[in-house]
């Protein structure tokens, strides 16, 4: 191609680069508060509230009838609970470094409180990836049109997408790779200290913001000591230097996890359910799938593994040594650290999609790096496979997006549970004046509460405190149980004039109606 048609190509790119970004700002912007609101965004809200489980326990089971408006409290920050209450409250959950909580809880004394609010803080910091996507690719690649690509690749990607979208961390933490990792390549460059100082900055955000941060701090590393030669070089000393500035900035978070690492601990270290090697490895497929596509591709996913493994090879081939080492370190240590176990001991950690957000980074700049440089190489048929390919691309994650934005309930929470939680909430919504009985997990019960209108009224019971038997009130339209132990359902049944008629009965999730046997 010479250089006249390589700048048409670069100019066109530009246009597309600009109205794929603006799709990708509007898909993460928008119905914040419609998408289910599932239970591990209840964990994050308790906590930015400043509360823990076993507080909600003690304060409102075994408390009598209340109104489903009282557990709002626990839901959002309010006058009781102050910032330090939310670090006491992840301090018993140390896996979850703060950043991110009291980041969201301050948003929320700002702006109020709700679901969009809380999400948006999610969705705002993950605007911040565009810039830190785009400076990246200019440190590594030095090409406008492998940049246009990458961004347009991430920004219409379902995976980050969907992360904007959950009140959770992963979009943090996606922004923190990003911008350490182009801090890192921009230091070693112009060396620096301002910008070795902006490393240890965005190295002090990595840290606070995921514990797998350290994955990519040590592929730093890696990268820095593979490039120096694995000499005791200036640059080699900076980098030291910095990180161990970067680690001494995090000492406080440390001391609170060794502090209770007994917990922390059994937390991480939960045995997650065993698997076969194919079901290991279709599942690997498939969550690449959905970084792209999101689509049912079956075992048509073999062929997107193929174009990224054949992308890999080519960036190894072609890409000069700092580019290919980077993007491999970036890849390999976080994949190497959770599948290796997963394919030795069958467990299934590697899984979690979102545990693996720096291999698919590295994985979009790779295949943005093939992709546009096949279209600059070729001057017939071939570039205009490689131009058609990219816009498949590119489109397919554009309507991967907006058939998402139209659903309730994602893949990623659960959705045969969620949809259950809807299921049970309409139910229980449909009655005049009801009430509902649980001796439940408090975040099954906080989870089905955001669906539940304000006449709900619940009484909640301490399974370990089956004295407590409740009175059951005949001025309730409709009586429910939702989620009882076997000992509430047996106590009932030997206590009231009442028999239980089945309502919602799946294995996690269960609504049962009380009816006088008069």
């Amino acid at each position: 191609m010479n250089n006249q048609q390589l700048n048409f190509y670069v100019n066109k790119s530009k246009y597309i680069f600009v109205v794929v970004l603006i799709l990708g700002i509007f898909f993460r912007l928008i119905d914040l508060d419609k998408k289910f609101f599932w239970g591990d965004e209840v964990y994050s809200s308790i906590r930015i509230a400043g509360y823990t489980k076993e507080q909600v326990i003690a304060q409102v089971y075994d408390s009598g009838v209340i109104s489903v408006k009282v557990l709002d409290k626990y839901k959002f920050p309010n006058q009781e609970r102050d910032l330090t209450d939310t670090v006491k409250a992840l301090r018993g959950n140390s896996e979850h470094p703060p950043l991110y909580y009291l980041m969201a809880r301050f948003w929320m004394q700002w702006f109020g409180n709700s679901v969009a609010v809380l999400r948006s803080v999610s969705a705002l910091i993950s605007l911040l990836a565009f810039p830190g996507i785009y400076w990246l690719c200019l440190e590594l690649f030095d090409s406008s049109l492998i940049t246009s690509i990458a961004v347009a690749i991430f920004a219409i990607s379902p995976l980050h997408i969907l992360y904007a979208h959950e009140a959770r961390e992963y979009s943090l933490w996606t922004v923190a790779i990003l911008l350490s990792s182009a801090a890192l390549l921009r230091a070693r460059r112009i060396k620096t200290k301002t910008s070795w100082g902006i490393y240890v900055a965005t190295l002090t955000l990595g840290f606070y913001s995921h514990l797998l941060f350290v994955l990519s701090a040590l592929s730093h590393a890696i990268y820095v000591l593979a490039t120096e030669g694995w000499r005791w070089s200036k640059t080699f000393r900076l980098y030291l230097l910095s990180t161990l500035i970067g680690m001494i900035t995090y000492v406080p978070w440390l001391l609170v996890i060794i502090t209770d690492f007994y917990k922390f601990h059994g937390t991480v270290a939960e045995g997650p359910e065993k698997t076969s090697l194919s079901s290991l490895i279709e599942r690997w497929f498939r969550n690449i799938n959905r970084v792209f596509f999101d689509g049912n591709l079956g075992s048509a996913n073999v062929i997107l593994v193929i174009l990224i493994a054949y992308a890999i090879y080519f960036l190894c081939r072609y890409s000069k040594r700092p580019v290919w080492l980077f993007v491999l370190t970036l890849i390999g240590v976080t994949a190497v650290t959770l599948m290796l176990p997963d394919l030795i001991l069958g467990s299934t950690r590697s899984l979690g999609i979102r545990y693996l957000i720096p291999c698919y980074l590295g994985i979009q700049l790779t295949v943005a790096y093939l992709l546009a440089t096949k279209i600059s190489l070729y001057t017939n048929w071939l570039q205009k496979f490689w131009i058609i390919l990219t816009i498949t691309i590119i489109s397919a994650g554009v309507v991967a997006c907006t058939i998402n934005a139209q659903k309730e309930v994602s893949w990623s929470k659960s959705d045969e549970k969620a949809k259950q939680f809807i299921q049970v909430a309409q139910n229980i919504n449909q009655a005049n004046r009801p009430m509902v009985i649980s001796n439940g997990d408090p975040i099954y019960v906080l989870t089905l509460s955001y669906r539940l209108e304000d006449k709900v009224n619940l009484q909640l019971i301490n399974h370990l405190n089956m004295l407590n038997m409740p009175k059951i009130d005949d001025d309730f339209s409709d009586i429910f149980l939702f989620n009882p132990a076997d000992n509430l359902k047996e106590e009932i049944g030997l206590r009231t004039d009442y028999h239980l008629k089945p309502v919602v009965q799946r294995k996690s999730i269960q609504l049962w109606q009380l009816l006088n046997k008069k």
